[in-house]
């Protein structure tokens, strides 16, 4: 009763803050010239190019934020896996596609010096890396550590909000501006990658979501699935009145 609680308060916290952050987007994605972050970089706010690598980037955060609100949501894996399924490809390819590729470009021109450019293109190895793990591994019916490696991007991906917050913590305690960023952002990067394998080593074997997407991939097999092309009995369904 307790997990479950808690589990409920922080996914309404996830939410809620996921929406300040793809508010505070919103503005980037159509270009308004009075946005605070915007505000700051105007000596790059007038190059094309980085000026459309930032809308899109914003857009893909925004968009990978709405399509993970439901990912972990056990009711929706167990008896919605086509939604499941569908949510995780915009997630992924806004992810691959769009979010790190123009990540690493914005990586270049980032606040904090070497230290600040560094720090992005380490969160943006990571992101890919971790997604496209998740991607490869689902696509192979390996769904234990398809979990553990989206739980993995999921953790980056959220360093948005987390770099946010420890953004005004820090500026509330008083810490020099030009500190407060690089603080934050390592403490997001870091903080958010612990935690992603300390959720990782409570998952029980017996009560992971394993067990209800191995169900559901025994019923209906991920389309193209190397695994089930090859015949892998895992991925077959035995029909009634047929010999296994």
């Amino acid at each position: 009763m307790v997990n479950a609680l808690f589990r409920t308060v922080c996914w309404i916290g996830f939410v809620y803050l996921s929406c300040i952050v793809i508010e505070n987007s919103w503005g980037i994605v159509v270009a308004r010239d009075e946005v605070p972050f915007l505000q700051e970089r105007l000596d790059l706010a007038g190059t094309p190019l980085w000026r459309s690598a930032l809308a899109l980037h914003a857009a893909a955060g925004a968009l990978c934020l709405v399509a993970s609100f439901l990912q972990f949501f056990r009711p929706i894996v167990k008896h919605r896996p086509a939604l499941h399924r569908w949510l995780g490809r915009i997630y992924t390819w806004s992810i691959l596609g769009v979010l790190c590729p123009t990540g690493f470009h914005l990586s270049l021109y980032a606040k904090g010096g070497a230290a600040g450019a560094a720090g992005f293109i380490v969160l943006g190895i990571f992101t890919f890396h971790s997604t496209w793990q998740g991607w490869i591994t689902i696509r192979r019916g390996q769904t234990r550590d398809h979990v553990k490696w989206m739980i993995r991007s999921f953790a980056m991906v959220t360093t948005a909000i987390t770099f946010r917050i420890y953004n005004i913590f820090l500026t509330e305690i008083g810490m020099h501006y030009q500190t407060v960023y690089l603080v934050a952002l390592y403490l997001s990067l870091i903080g958010n990658a612990v935690a992603a394998e300390w959720l990782i080593g409570r998952i029980h074997p017996s009560k992971s979501i394993e067990t209800q997407k191995n169900n559901e991939h025994e019923i209906q097999p991920y389309p193209k699935s190397p695994a089930a092309l090859s015949g892998n009995p895992v991925h077959q369904r035995v029909r009634p009145g047929t010999r296994a």
